[in-house]
């Protein structure tokens, strides 16, 4: 039988570890930083369908990745890699997270370390030059799709 707080799945584990995360954030005074968007018809201006916690993350093997975090505890993750051999460019991927991965809880422990140093907590700070909301994924494709509504606001 399963304990009640533990997780039913590794998307409600990914759920829980941000919730967590996000707590810690808020108490040590931070708030979102980036308008998020569901939607390609958004215009320039435009007002963002939700507020999201962004983050850069760059490696020093050329990788690179983004990470978005949600209030409801879902993570939007994009990253490119150098292709092995040469001349074979990038490799982008692009995914609503699924289960926990390492390279998100680097980043998570990483940031929440800088943010009680009283750093950015790694946040990107491009809001202010950004003339549209951040455009994610429809969280309802997939293979544990999402149930609700991608275009709702959280205030």
């Amino acid at each position: 039988m399963r304990d009640r707080d533990e997780p039913a799945s590794p998307r409600e584990a990914v759920q829980d570890i941000v919730h967590e995360y996000i707590r810690a954030l808020r108490g040590l005074g931070l708030a979102p930083n980036r308008g998020v968007t569901f939607r390609n018809d958004c215009p320039p201006g435009g007002p963002p369908d939700l507020m999201g916690w962004m983050f850069d993350d760059h490696h020093a093997d050329g990788a690179w990745h983004r990470w978005l975090l949600l209030e409801d505890g879902d993570v939007w993750h994009e990253a490119t890699h150098v292709a092995a051999g040469s001349g074979a460019g990038v490799i982008p991927e692009y995914e609503w997270l699924q289960r926990p991965t390492e390279a998100l809880d680097r980043l998570l422990r990483r940031s929440l370390a800088s943010a009680r140093l009283g750093g950015r907590a790694c946040m990107t700070d491009d809001e202010r030059s950004a003339r549209r909301p951040f455009l994610v994924g429809d969280r309802r494709r997939g293979p544990e799709a999402y149930g609700g509504s991608d275009r709702r606001r959280h205030d």
